[in-house]
């Protein structure tokens, strides 16, 4: 059992504000990762994809890089434990390795792919000088009629504008053209 830290007064108030929202935000992207591989073969539950990502972007948004990041690892872990649960029965079972080696190999291998999510979230909410994070604004994830081209991606927003009467000469406005 943990002991919560308290203020001296008695009253019950928590010394880190926020720490209960830090650990639900984690739950919470810990959940929605189990239920990303709902949405694929052999469940085929196709909505939970787009519905589970734009969870996972709703944590990011406003968050520093460090906490997307271990928002990001949570979703992750979530995502490869349920949707690589068979690899622990092809090692243990098939493979005949003992629970001290299929687990620890399996758990490790979770946790390299979702240090990958990590890493992305952390560049993602990356802010620029004196933010202390920034909005995803726009993710283009491919529908139909949607830009597509890896310059169409705009996932922080910035500050700078350039004012400019035409979009399509300025090299800073985010609305010029893609050619």
């Amino acid at each position: 059992m943990g002991v919560s830290a308290q203020a001296p007064s008695g009253r019950g108030r928590s010394l880190v504000p926020g720490l209960a929202q830090v650990h639900a935000r984690r739950w919470l992207a810990l959940g929605l990762g189990a239920l990303l591989p709902l949405a694929f073969a052999p469940f085929g539950i196709y909505p939970l994809a787009p519905l589970c990502l734009a969870g996972l972007f709703a944590l990011w948004e406003d968050e520093r890089p460090r906490a997307a990041a271990s928002q990001a690892f949570c979703f992750g872990f979530g995502a490869f434990l349920v949707g690589l649960h068979w690899l622990y029965i092809s090692l243990h079972t098939f493979g005949k390795a003992p629970l001290f080696v299929s687990l620890p190999l399996m758990l490790g291998l979770i946790a390299v792919l979702s240090g990958y999510l990590a890493g992305l979230a952390y560049v993602v909410n990356r802010g620029g000088e004196g933010n202390q994070g920034s909005r995803v604004s726009k993710v283009s994830i491919g529908a139909p009629g949607a830009e597509t081209s890896w310059r169409s991606i705009s996932v922080r927003s910035t500050s700078r504008r350039c004012g400019s009467s035409s979009p399509a000469s300025c090299r800073i406005c985010p609305r010029r053209p893609l050619a």
